[in-house]
């Protein structure tokens, strides 16, 4: 919403979330096995929808330059074929992300569980595989919130945050999920 402020990144990477999960409920209880191809190309395919409905709900709404959302103005760049300024955008974001990773010993933590985590839920083995049995649509949300918190790491400013806020929407169930198999 241009007027009342928009998180541009955060639209992009609950997208991809969401267009993971329907995809992956499309087929069912019994799922195929993820192949990284395809998944590759439906991701790129869910960030270049994301990122069209935007441009499209930005040029639907004109606002005077002032009330505009970082991204309606990055979007009016754009359209003027300032490709630099994106680009300078781009930069600054990579940047910042970079910066938030190195000052913290626990950006590094979080990277390599969500890593692990998210290989894992793609391709199980051992306890995962067999929840992938017993559960199979609690592991098609966790596999969704882990690419959707990759995907927010990839698009918001201060990704690591984003990622760090999500995970833990599929860290704790995973966790509780154990503690529960281990008690009975």
């Amino acid at each position: 919403a241009p007027a009342l402020g928009t998180n541009a990144g955060g639209a992009i990477a609950a997208s991809v979330a969401f267009g993971v999960l329907a995809w992956r409920l499309r087929a069912g209880a019994a799922p195929q096995p993820l192949r990284w191809g395809r998944l590759a190309l439906a991701l790129a395919a869910l960030v270049a929808a994301a990122v069209a409905a935007l441009w499209l709900l930005n040029a639907a709404i004109t606002l005077p330059p002032a009330q505009q959302t970082h991204i309606g103005r990055a979007f009016g760049q754009l359209a003027a074929g300032r490709v630099d300024v994106i680009g300078a955008i781009i930069r600054r974001k990579l940047e910042m992300n970079a910066h938030l990773i190195a000052v913290s010993a626990w950006s590094k933590v979080l990277l390599t569980a969500l890593f692990v985590m998210a290989v894992m839920l793609l391709k199980p083995r051992g306890i995962f595989k067999e929840w992938q049995r017993r559960y199979p649509y609690l592991m098609q949300g966790f596999t969704a919130g882990a690419i959707g918190t990759v995907a927010a790491l990839v698009f918001n400013d201060s990704g690591i945050v984003a990622a760090a806020t999500m995970i833990v929407y599929v860290a704790v169930p995973m966790l509780l999920l154990r503690l529960n198999e281990q008690r009975g």
